[in-house]
This record gives structure tokens, C-alpha cells and sequence, in this order.
């Protein structure tokens, strides 16, 4: 959106560029997909609430946001302007100046100013953001232009990232939590052409008790990274983002050695974590945390002591995550550390922790005077493996890192926050590394905590994992697709050893580690028959006959259908196709309404093996079985998809509506196979996948297509950036030789010495040679 906001009053005669600007260059906004996706931003990032756009113009924001049931207003300039908004939004436009708003205290919840403050000049940028800070309840969202407009003056202050954040610290603001879902970590290495800065209004008294000059005096021991500029708080904040992921909802998280608290308070704000709580030796760091971030979340608590002593008040098992970023490397015995981790885990709980990845100077030793340890990645891994399931592998860096274990070989690069194997031999340069570990949830003693869903009934039978399952801790890591381990090999490693321990016996526990073992055999191209054969006649217990106890009655279904379709996978057709049949029939009161998908689609897998067969008859019948069966299920109590409706569960609800998604395969089969359809059959496949999940299926791989082409675009782009800065080497040398030639010919008489003229010559024609030579070699290798 192209806009202006002006003052009169200041020394700079906004008033006419203003006019000028309009004239001059005709737009009035920006397109709708811009908008849409402003919008959007704005939103996801500050809500609902109250919300002003300074320098709207012709309104077209506020219409987006109130499109989307944000109470959005505007304030302009221009009178003009400000009435035709009306006009469209009555009472929404307000005709006054940023440096001047005509608006109470905090009377906003957000104040939005895209494309308006880079048309003040510097000196007017500190009393803009004053007055937004004024009227601001808690959010600003900027969106700023970094270069010249296309006529080369209507933009007076042309700046970067960095100080437009400065000024905006100054003016008592500091990072918003979700900056870094805005901005990705790695997006930051350039400045675009235009930039988005998220920001929150820190609480009055804490920002009068901790200034930023009081931040500045412990510098060295202590930082708030929501309000530092550059690479360093880009980091140690954006390792919290990543972090949040493997956070599930209800847990209990610590933050270990938490500093100020400002990680704690991203986690709070971005996860859906019941508590998090934050400990630190420095009685400053948590003061500065209770100031500053308590006041906002009720979640938070934080609290004084050393590490691990400290820990020792909380029972086994008491936390579900445990985050604790630069610690290991500061702690006497960080061995201890990371057993008194392990006991305060849950099963299957998780540790995420980062070190710096070999500081070591020439004596090889830490120069850092708080590192007790150096840290490389076969040590931060022996010692996580040890006593946890290595999980994930991240390898970051800020500015720059070492290429080389020789102290003097560090080099500048990037910001890069990329996940690299668990286990690979071969790793990346990275200045930190950032690892997870799950405590193995297959060896537990502790009694079990729902934390999750917060109750289990209602409904019935679907959350009884307590009641149900021998280690009821698994269905968390190992079952339930949004908190289970993330990483496919750890999936497999813990649902292979719950089949060992299991032994002979038919249980949920067991069920449920055979379906995880089953769907990776199901994705994997490579398996051969005899594999798959071995695996089906390990679940024939549970799919021979139905259950009369829930939970292993729900993997009489699922591990039913996993049957059928693997059948299908080695070419049994005619097998496979009495087993679908089977799961589209199967009694689901004694369990859940919420399995229903798994019968539609069977129902519509034994229809498409009929057609296959030539017996489209049969092939209705089992689709007019699914449809039935569909709104069957859907028409049971309410309580069965979503519990008590004060506090209902989620997730039912979007397995009814997969429910209905796979009845909806049905049906289109059914209008495509009528007697008066004139869609040709061959086209059934294709128009039985315009649902929804063929629609986010291949979403899914037209995305993972983008992001392979994304990181090839990065590549070739690093790959001219090492060829340019190789020419600029070459071409320093080139200069340093000619300038020494320069001195050589200067120091003699050439003229009167012509044998010394025509080495130097021969010499200086061989340099250049060479360096051609070498020149082109660059360029052949890095095209």
C-alpha cells in the first residue's frame, strides 16, 4: 500500500511532497493478494483486537482487516482521503498526523503502519514512535520500504532492519514473540526491498526499572534478545521457535539456565504448554523476568538457583520438556546436569538443549571466561545418547563459525538454522548445535499424567489409554500423530522395542507399535513380499476376529484396513479385498464413531478393487455402504466427537470431517458409475481424489517440490557469492602486483636499462597469465 502520513507543523514541508506524491504517481494501493497477506500477518500475530492503521490511505487495509472481524480504524493525512474511507466504512477514518494522533492513551490493541514512517525524515522517526507508542496497548506491526521509491525522493529516510529496530527499542518496544514467524531466521541474512518488524510494548514499570541503558551495563552476563538488534539475538531467539514444536499441548516445560526469561516468555506466548518455568543463578535475571514478562501470561513462573540442585524440589517425571540452551558448557558436571534431566522427564518426554560447537582458541581451550567446557558434536551427542533417544539434529549458525578444529580458521557466513541427520559422520561447519532427546518411554515406572486432552471422558472409550494400555505414556510418544516422535527412525526404534517386551501377548501396546511398524513398511517402495507376508501374519491376532474390549477393538479396524492395503501393495487383490470388506462392516459402538474413516475408506478401497474386477454392481454396493455407514456414525451423541462442549476436544471434530471427506470419494464414485453419468470410467481415480485430502496431498508435494527448488536457489546463490568474493580476492592480488611493478619501475631508469625493462615485462605478462588462467577456473566452477 502505497501511503503517507505528514505534519504540517514539522520543518519538513510534508504537505506538498504529499500532494506531489499523488499526483505523480497515481497508485492508490496495493493488490488484494498484498493486502490479504498483510492482513493475514496481522492477525496471526496480534489478534482481533482494536487495531489502528497510521497513514491508511485509501483504507483498503482497514476493509481487509474488518473483512476478517478485526476492529480496525484509520487515520490519514489527507481530508480527502480520509473521507472517501468514510464513505465505504463510515466513522472508521480519522483525518490526523503520526507525529500528532488524535487518539487516547493505549486506546489501540495493535497500531499498524505499513509503507508511511520511511516518508518522515530521520529527525521526525524518534517523535513518530513516540506517539504510536503512546496510543499502542501492546503491538505495532511496521512495514517499512529500505530503498528509494521509483522518483528517488519521496522516501526521506532510507534505512535497513537494524535501525529502524534501534530507534523502535529506544522508543520502548521490543520484539514481538512471533517476529520469527514473520521474519524466518534465515530471511534476515539481506534486507529486502521492503521489511516487516513485529513488535510489543514492554509493561511501563519494567521498562523504567530496566532501560536499555541498565541492559547495557550487564551486557556481558545478560541480554534481553527481543530488544537487541542483529545476528546474536537472532539466534538465541529463533532456537525458541524451533524449540516450541516439540512442545506438546498441556505440557509442563522448563527452561533451565533461562537468563532474562525471554525464551520462556516465546514459549509461553507461540506453544500451547500448560506452564513453563524458568531458572537462572542471577538474582538480576529473574527480577528482570518477573518485571517483565509475568505480568503478561499467568503460564510463567520463574524462580533463583543453581544448577542442578535447584531441581531437586520437583518429583520424577514432574516436566514434559525440558529446553536448556547454552548451559551444558557452563556447568562444572554437566553429566549430572543431564541425569537429574532425565528423572524430572516424563516418559517420553523430551530435552532440548544447544552448545557452541568448538570455541576453542590455540591452547584449545574456551577463551569464553564463563565456559567451563568445549563442546563439539560427538560429545553433545555421546552425552545425550547415553540416557536419551536422539531425536533431532540442527546445525545453526549466526555470523560465523569454525571451517577447520584450528583455532584461527573461523569464517564469516550466514544465518543458517538447518536440520542435519542425527547420526551423520560427515557434519557441516555450525557455530551451535542444537539437539533433542526423548527419554524412552518404553522403560517407565511412573504413574500416568493426562496432560494432553485434560480428561477422558466423555467420550466413552477413545481416551481411556489409563485404563486400556500397560504403558499408557506410549500413545503420547509413539500413537498420537501430533505428539508422537518426529523423526521416523525413532518412531520405529521405540515401537520395536515395545514389540520385544511385549512378547507373545495380543495388547493395545503392542497393537499400536505394530500399526507404526506397519504404515513405514506401507510407505516403503523397497520392501519385498516376504517382508510384507511376515508382518501380515504377525497382525492376523488382532484382525481375525473382533474385540470386545475398546482399544483392541480399535486395532481390529485400523490394523484391518493396514492389512488390506498391504495386500494390495504386493498384488493380492482378491485377499485384500474380503479384508476391506470386513473393516467397512466393523462394529465401532464398542470403541468410537471417530474410526469411522478408516470403514469409509474401505468401503471406497473394495469399490475401486471391484471395478478392477469388472463388477461395477459390487463396487456400488460397497460405496453406497460407505455413505451410509458415514452419516451413521455422524449422527451418534455429540459427546463422542467432541466431550464436554464447555471444554470440547478438537481433534474428533477433524476426524468427522475426514469422515465425511472419504464419503465424499464415495459419492463421486457412485454419480461417475450411474446409469445416465456421461463421465467416462478411465476418469474415476482422478475425480475420486478431488476431495480434500487429495487437495492437501498434493499441496504437500508441491510444496516439498518448491523447498527443493528453493534450497537449489540458495545453493547456486552461495555459490555465486564464493566466486565473487574468489574474483575480489584476484583482483586485490592483481592490484598488489601492479602496484609493485609500479614501485619496480619507478625505482629505475628503464629507458637506460632494456634488459631489466624486458624481464619486468616478460614477468609482469606472465602474472597477468596466471592469473587469467586462474580467474577463468573460477568462473568454470562456479557457473
Amino acid at each position: 500500500m502505497v501511503k503517507l502520513t505528514i505534519d504540517k507543523n514539522t520543518s519538513t514541508d510534508y504537505q506538498s511532497q504529499y500532494d506531489g506524491y499523488w499526483k505523480s504517481d497515481g497508485r492508490i494501493g496495493e493488490s488484494s493478494g498484498d493486502l490479504a497477506r498483510i492482513a493475514e500477518q496481522i492477525v496471526m500475530t496480534c489478534g482481533v483486537g482494536r487495531t489502528l492503521d497510521i497513514g491508511c490511505g485509501e483504507g483498503l487495509l482497514v476493509a481487509s482487516l474488518l473483512h476478517r472481524g478485526v476492529d480496525a480504524y484509520g487515520v490519514d493525512v489527507s481530508e480527502i482521503v480520509t473521507a472517501r474511507s468514510n464513505q465505504r466504512q463510515p466513522g472508521r477514518f480519522t483525518h490526523g498526523s503520526v507525529l500528532d494522533l488524535p487518539f487516547e492513551d493505549a486506546s489501540f490493541q495493535t497500531v499498524v503502519s505499513t509503507d508511511c514512517m520511511e516518508h518522515l525524515a530521520p529527525e521526525d522517526v524518534p517523535r513518530a514512535l513516540k506517539e504510536i507508542h503512546r496510543v499502542a496497548a501492546r503491538y505495532v506491526f511496521l512495514q517499512l520500504a529500505t530503498t528509494l521509491d521509483r522518483d528517488g525522493h519521496w522516501h526521506l529516510t532510507v534505512e535497513g532492519r537494524a535501525w529502524w529496530e534501534a530507534k523502535c527499542f529506544e522508543a520502548g518496544f521490543r520484539k514481538h514473540p512471533a517476529y520469527y514467524k514473520v521474519n524466518s531466521y534465515e530471511s534476515l541474512n539481506e534486507d529486502g526491498w521492503q521489511i516487516q518488524i513485529v513488535l510489543e510494548k514492554i509493561p511501563e514499570k519494567a521498562n523504567d526499572k530496566y532501560p536499555l541503558s541498565a541492559l547495557a551495563l550487564e551486557r556481558d552476563l545478560h541480554m534481553d534478545m527481543l530488544r537487541e538488534v542483529g545476528e546474536r539475538s537472532d539466534a538465541h531467539v529463533a532456537r525458541y521457535l524451533w524449540a516450541e514444536k516439540f512442545v506438546r499441548q498441556g505440557d509442563r516445560v522448563l527452561d533451565a539456565a533461562c537468563g532474562l526469561g525471554y525464551g520462556s516468555y516465546a514459549l509461553a506466548e507461540l506453544s500451547k504448554a500448560k506452564a513453563i518455568t524458568g531458572v537462572d543463578g542471577s538474582e538480576y535475571a529473574i527480577d528482570y523476568a518477573h518485571e517483565n514478562f509475568c505480568s503478561i501470561t499467568p503460564k510463567l513462573e520463574f524462580f533463583r538457583g543453581y544448577l542442578p540442585e535447584c531441581l531437586e524440589k520437583y518429583p520424577d517425571g514432574y516436566f514434559d520438556v525440558i529446553v536448556s540452551f547454552e548451559t551444558l558448557e557452563h556447568v562444572e558436571n554437566p553429566e549430572a546436569l543431564l541425569e537429574e534431566f532425565h528423572r524430572l522427564l516424563s516418559p517420553g518426554g523430551r530435552i532440548v538443549a544447544s552448545v557452541p560447537n568448538d570455541w576453542s582458541d590455540e591452547t584449545g581451550e574456551d577463551p569464553n571466561p564463563f565456559h567451563l567446557h568445549v563442546y563439539t558434536l560427538d560429545k553433545l551427542r555421546a552425552q545425550i545418547k547415553k540416557r536419551f533417544i536422539p531425536e533431532a539434529l540442527v546445525q545453526q549458525i549466526a555470523s560465523g563459525c569454525k571451517l577447520t578444529s584450528a583455532w584461527n580458521s573461523w569464517q564469516k557466513m550466514p544465518r543458517k538454522l538447518k536440520s542435519i541427520a542425527i547420526d551423520t559422520d560427515t557434519p557441516p561447519p555450525s557455530e551451535w548445535w542444537l539437539m533433542v532427546g526423548m527419554k524412552d518411554p518404553t522403560l517407565n515406572s511412573l504413574p500416568y499424567r493426562e496432560s494432553v486432552y485434560s480428561y477422558s471422558t466423555p467420550p466413552d472409550n477413545l481416551l481411556q489409554f489409563e485404563r486400556d494400555y500397560k504403558n499408557p505414556w506410549l500413545v503420547r510418544s509413539m500413537l498420537e500423530f501430533h505428539f508422537r516422535a518426529s523423526e521416523s527412525g525413532v518412531l520405529r526404534k521405540i515401537a520395536q522395542q515395545v514389540v520385544h517386551l511385549e512378547g507373545a501377548a495380543v495388547s493395545p501396546d503392542k497393537a499400536a507399535a505394530l500399526a507404526v511398524l506397519g504404515y513405514q513398511l506401507l510407505e516403503n517402495d523397497h520392501a519385498v513380499s516376504t517382508d510384507v507376508e511376515i508382518f501380515i501374519n504377525e497382525i492376523d491376532p488382532y484382525v481375525s476376529a473382533p474385540f470386545q474390549t475398546s482399544h483392541l477393538q480399535r486395532f481390529y479396524v485400523s490394523l484391518g484396513y493396514l492389512k488390506a492395503r498391504l495386500l494390495k501393495k504386493i498384488g493380492k487383490f482378491n485377499a485384500a479385498l474380503p479384508v476391506f470388506h470386513q473393516v467397512a462392516n466393523a462394529d465401532l459402538s464398542i470403541f468410537s464413531p471417530t474410526l469411522g474413516s478408516k470403514v469409509v475408506d474401505a468401503a471406497f478401497e473394495a469399490g475401486i478393487l471391484a471395478v478392477g474386477l469388472k463388477d461395477i454392481s459390487a463396487a456400488r454396493e460397497s460405496w453406497k455402504l460407505g455413505v451410509e455407514r458415514a452419516y451413521k456414525l455422524l449422527s451418534c451423541d455429540v459427546k463422542e466427537f467432541v466431550g464436554e462442549i464447555d471444554n470440547p476436544h478438537e481433534f474428533p471434530t477433524i476426524v468427522a470431517v475426514e469422515l465425511l471427506d472419504s464419503a465424499a470419494r464415495c459419492i463421486k464414485a457412485l454419480r461417475i458409475t450411474a446409469d445416465d453419468s456421461f463421465v467416462p470410467l478411465t476418469r474415476l481415480y482422478e475425480l475420486t481424489r478431488d476431495n480434500w485430502k487429495g487437495m492437501l496431498e498434493e499441496r504437500s508435494n508441491a510444496l516439498q517440490s518448491m523447498e527443493t527448488m528453493i534450497r537449489a536457489r540458495d545453493e547456486a546463490i552461495a555459490g555465486q557469492a564464493r566466486m565473487i568474493e574468489e574474483r575480489w580476492s584476484i583482483m586485490q592480488s592483481m592490484e598488489a602486483m601492479i602496484a609493485a611493478r609500479d614501485e619496480v619501475i619507478a625505482g629505475y631508469k628503464l629507458e637506460k636499462q632494456p634488459k631489466i625493462k624486458e624481464s619486468i615485462i616478460a614477468l609482469y605478462s606472465a602474472v597477468i597469465a596466471s592469473l587469467r588462467y586462474r580467474f577463468g577456473k573460477v568462473f568454470y566452477r562456479n557457473r
